[in-house]
């Protein structure tokens, strides 16, 4: 990953020591535990609608009006059961993350450009969780409320809407291969110094 991206980010004294960029081989988040079951769910009801107000139109028992009106859900559907996934892998594609020897570092492009930073000192811990193998997120943020995403708003918000799956005050490497072994870094990095990165 080139660092050239977060050049214009950086302050006096501040070098980049490690960047990276989410794992797109991993499909799936923690989130889809809920929104696949879901998803199948929607899909299914909206199928059954437009084909019932497709034979009503067909015969002419009913108008072109529930077809119109069906339109919004057909799509939400193919978003939450297909378009989701491509989204986040867009995103993948299009975030980047970095630590120096003062912050770490999130930058997005897509849908919009967003960067998010936290200088090292500052972060009050690092939880790093994953479902399988040496890739995972790590998550270095509480909300700006001091509290923690809970279980519920962290499953929705990775399962619908990727780009944003870490807003709210959370700063987060997502889906980063070696992840522990990054956050063990981190850690040193914080309390001793570059010593410690490279300990």
């Amino acid at each position: 990953m080139q660092p050239d991206v977060f050049r214009s980010e950086l302050g006096p004294g501040e070098r980049i020591i490690w960047t990276g960029a989410p794992d797109r081989s991993v499909r799936f988040a923690s989130g889809d535990l809920v929104a696949v079951p879901f998803s199948l769910l929607w899909a299914g009801f909206v199928s059954f609608a437009l084909l019932q107000a497709l034979k009503d139109w067909g015969s002419g028992a009913g108008s072109g009006f529930g077809l119109v009106f069906l339109i919004p859900f057909v799509l939400i559907g193919a978003y939450i059961t297909v378009g989701r996934f491509i989204a986040r892998d867009i995103w993948k594609r299009r975030t980047q993350y970095a630590v120096t020897n003062h912050r770490i570092l999130t930058l997005s492009t897509w849908p919009r450009r967003v960067t998010q930073s936290m200088r090292l000192q500052d972060i009050p811990s690092i939880e790093v969780s994953s479902t399988s193998g040496p890739t995972g997120t790590i998550t270095f943020s509480s909300t700006g409320h001091g509290q923690r995403l809970d279980w519920g708003q962290r499953l929705s918000s990775q399962a619908f809407s990727p780009w944003s799956a870490w807003s709210g005050g959370v700063v987060a490497f997502v889906d980063i291969p070696e992840a522990r072994d990054l956050s063990r870094k981190i850690e040193r990095l914080r309390s001793e110094g570059d010593a410690g990165w490279t300990a």
